[in-house]
């Protein structure tokens, strides 16, 4: 009677540990062609011993494991959110950077340029139109500041006078030949904003996530005058 009821016993924690762990399936069905091998009898010797010990072991990591994954599962939720909002930040550098150039490629064109419609030259506000189209994929598109300049040489007072189209001016690079070129500047500033916003401590400098970061890039190109 004893045996049956360490046998029963036995049973039910193997069919527990069937339904939980992968692991213990796996055990159960070598020692199943084990005792098919001997003719459907139990394996003799310290076969059996190892067998008992190796399932009260799983059943005493199944919370240890448990504990483990809730750790884990935090740290890889902060990881895959960085991940994005990462990547929107370099998609944003670069998209800001190109329409820079573009819009600088644009406005000493002028007339030239087959998509000017045959203007005489570009305006501010059609470069300015150029960049907000550029950059209408991105989030926070509203915090774009377009400054465009013109650095021209005077030929009344012999020196060189900054025109500003649009926005504000300031250090613009000089030109080692101003008589023959004039220098149109395209200065483009956009905050970026993460794509998935975490939580931060601006006073103490942490951040789970990239904060909102500024973007600033210029294009500087020559035209004959």
């Amino acid at each position: 009677m004893k045996r049956l009821r360490d046998e029963s016993r036995q049973a039910s924690v193997i069919a527990a540990l069937c339904m939980t762990s992968p692991l213990a399936t796996h055990v159960l069905r070598e020692r199943g062609m084990a005792q098919k091998a001997t003719g459907g009898a139990a394996v003799a010797g310290a076969s059996e011993p190892n067998l008992d010990r190796l399932l009260q072991r799983l059943l005493k990591n199944q919370g240890q494991a448990l504990i483990e994954y809730i750790l884990v599962l935090p740290l890889v939720f902060v990881l895959m959110v960085n991940v994005v909002n990462f990547g929107g930040f370099f998609y944003a550098f670069v998209t800001v950077a190109n329409a820079s150039r573009a819009a600088a490629d644009y406005a000493i064109l002028g007339g030239a340029s087959v998509a000017s419609g045959h203007i005489a030259s570009v305006s501010a506000s059609q470069v300015g139109a150029l960049i907000t189209s550029d950059i209408a994929s991105l989030p926070n598109n509203p915090s774009l500041s377009v400054n465009v300049c013109q650095s021209t040489f005077d030929p009344a007072t012999s020196k060189i006078a900054v025109i500003v189209l649009s926005g504000t001016c300031s250090s613009i690079p000089s030109d080692p030949e101003p008589v023959t070129y004039v220098l149109t500047s395209i200065d483009v500033t956009y905050t970026y904003k993460p794509l998935i916003p975490l939580f931060s401590f601006p006073n103490l400098h942490i951040n789970a996530t990239l904060p909102n970061t500024t973007i600033h890039r210029r294009a500087v190109m020559r035209s004959i005058q």
